[in-house]
């Protein structure tokens, strides 16, 4: 009994009231904590696995950070750091091969940039990443990471413009053609 007359088991029910209160709290708390996480669709995520829309592609790529310290030999020697984004580095690349720079120095950059590309596109897909200058021309791509297949007939492309260091743009292309016959490939 809780009221009254003192007894042995008032110590026992005293100590399962107290972790019964306990549990309440720690439920109202954890419930108000799960309310104010984002959800889903308010966080940054990756695109999901089987995706093949190019622009949300595209997108997520030029925003993600390498992850890796790359060395860049010109002139002197240029460093891009783990935390610097896929854009960043592209517009380094291509305002460097503007100016005359050879693609032998981009190597490494280029191998780490292609391992991203491929690690966000769909199984089902070979992605090709060109930049384009809107001003040069005889039209041909400044860099093209991963070629397209010449007798692709079914290709998603979408495309965004970075300004370079020297204040004109170039086009970012991207080309997702499929790896199979076009009836086996869920778009």
């Amino acid at each position: 009994m809780l009221c009254g007359i003192p007894s042995e088991d008032r110590d026992g029910q005293l100590a399962l009231m107290d972790a019964l209160v306990f549990f309440v709290a720690a439920m109202t708390v954890s419930a108000i904590l799960i309310s104010l996480a984002p959800s889903d669709d308010q966080s940054p995520h990756l695109p999901k696995s089987g995706t093949s829309d190019p622009s949300v592609i595209l997108n997520f790529f030029l925003e993600s950070s390498v992850g890796e310290r790359v060395a860049i030999e010109l002139e002197k020697q240029v460093f891009v750091d783990d935390s610097d984004d896929a854009a960043l580095c592209l517009v380094l690349e291509a305002s460097a091969l503007k100016a005359g720079a050879p693609l032998e120095a981009f190597c490494q950059l280029n191998a780490l940039l292609e391992r991203m590309l491929r690690s966000l596109t769909s199984p089902h897909f070979r992605p090709c990443l060109s930049l384009i200058d809107p001003y040069d021309t005889a039209g041909g791509a400044l860099l093209s990471l991963m070629s397209v297949p010449e007798d692709s007939d079914l290709a998603y492309a979408s495309s965004c413009s970075l300004s370079l260091e020297d204040g004109t743009k170039c086009m970012a292309v991207l080309v997702l053609s499929p790896t199979s016959s076009p009836e086996k490939v869920d778009v």
